[in-house]
């Protein structure tokens, strides 16, 4: 660089400057003093500027000011080496920092991470305690249910077979009340049944069977002597008449005889079979009365007619029919109670 030429310049700048300056004062504080001068520093100066900057262009540099510039710019190329070198430094420390950085926060980062992986694990470990809890408690509630269930279930078998064991003991019980009732009933019905047997053995047979007797006595001793009498002649008509008027009257006596028979301490059942006995007897004994009336009458009126004997006949078969039909009354009363006619 033209030394010269640039001192010039420098100086044109300052001229300039100067030039500018004045004519801003003038412009302010109106000096007309001033007029026109500051304008012609300012070409002055402008022209000087301007030869300056031609002869920074066209005049060639001396070999010293080549030095200078050369020493200048190896300074000016150092300058900007150091700088490179401050700006790398500066970058690498910045880069180191950033990393540093980065790596700070990498590591704030990967422990976080850490943190958070290890926070989950935990809330994973209190998750998995937590519905191990749950479950450990679904069991054990499970376990308890099905204990109660089946508790329930023992208890209910428990009280079935109770119920059951009572039921069987109540039914065992009632059996044995029944078959109890049934031997006492069966004990009531043979004490009872031995009450009648005495009752009919001790009242009612021994007036039946006496009774009978004189039924049968009055027919074998008096009936058949008299009617054999009257055919042999041993027993006149008279006599006949006689026996024949006693027979009807003593039949007679038997029928009232025969209804007062007592039935005793009897059930309903053989009370009427007593009752029909009597009956039949009554009946027997009236049929054999009226036989002995016709006779008798016959008798005494001498008609012995074929009919008034047949009429006789009658009444003496009915008789022994109707008696007949009370022996088989007292036949089966006296079976029932084992008793030999």
């Amino acid at each position: 660089m033209n030394t010269l030429s640039a001192i010039l310049m420098f100086l044109s700048l300052i001229a300039i400057a100067i030039g500018f300056l004045l004519f801003i004062i003038r412009l302010v504080f109106k000096k007309e003093s001033w007029k026109g001068k500051p304008k012609l520093i300012i070409l002055i100066s402008t022209a000087g500027f301007a030869l300056g900057l031609i002869g920074l262009i066209a005049i060639p540099q001396s070999e010293s000011e080549k030095q200078i510039a050369a020493m200048g710019e190896e300074k000016r190329m150092a300058k900007a080496k150091e700088k490179e070198e401050i700006k790398k430094k500066a970058d690498q420390e910045r880069i180191e920092k950033e990393e540093a950085q980065k790596k700070i926060e990498e590591e704030k980062i990967a422990k976080e991470k850490t943190k958070k992986e290890e926070q989950e694990k935990l809330e994973m470990a209190k998750e998995e305690e937590r519905k191990g809890e749950e479950d450990e408690a679904k069991r054990l509630a499970k376990e308890k249910a099905e204990q109660q269930k089946l508790a329930k279930e023992q208890a209910n078998k428990e009280e079935l077979a109770k119920k059951k064991a009572e039921e069987e003991s109540r039914l065992k019980a009632e059996q044995k009340a029944k078959e109890d009732a049934e031997v006492m009933a069966q004990q009531k019905a043979e004490e009872k049944k031995k009450s009648e047997k005495e009752s009919y053995l001790n009242g009612t047979k021994p007036k039946i069977d006496q009774l009978i007797a004189n039924y049968d006595l009055i027919w074998t001793d008096l009936w058949a002597p008299t009617f054999n009498g009257l055919s042999d002649g041993s027993v006149d008509q008279y006599g006949a008449y006689k026996q024949m008027k006693s027979i009807e009257i003593r039949y007679e006596n038997l029928y009232k005889l025969f209804g007062d028979i007592p039935a005793g301490e009897l059930n309903t059942s053989d009370k009427k079979a007593v009752d029909s006995f009597k009956s039949s007897m009554q009946k027997a004994s009236l049929s054999r009365s009226s036989a002995a009336k016709k006779t008798w009458k016959m008798l005494d009126s001498g008609n012995f007619s074929p009919s008034t004997f047949e009429k006789i006949e009658a009444d003496i078969k009915r008789a022994d029919s109707q008696m007949i039909s009370a022996l088989a009354e007292i036949v089966v009363l006296e079976q029932k109670y084992d008793i030999k006619r």
